[in-house]
């Protein structure tokens, strides 16, 4: 059984799905691209850092001593969201 499909039996047995009227497989669906897009953020960051984080070690060894972190600079400093609309 797929991750996808034991999500969607777990929302189902739970009946997650009612507040949302939304079918479970749709829920258990957006989950899963949920995650996926969580990650990619996750490695971008590390990217951005010069991070190479291993499971299990500790993280002051997950900086990779060929390549040092490119510290933010104006150009590359990602713009701040604004209140305004």
């Amino acid at each position: 059984m797929s991750f996808v499909e034991e999500l969607r039996n777990l929302i189902n047995r739970h009946s997650m799905e009612n507040g949302s009227n939304t079918p479970d497989f749709l829920l258990a669906a957006f989950l899963r691209s949920c995650l996926e897009a969580f990650n990619e953020g996750i490695a971008a960051r590390d990217g951005w850092y010069g991070l190479h984080p291993v499971p299990g070690t500790p993280h002051e060894e997950w900086l990779d001593p060929e390549t040092p972190p490119e510290r933010p600079t104006p150009e590359r400093r990602p713009e701040k969201l604004s209140d305004s609309g």
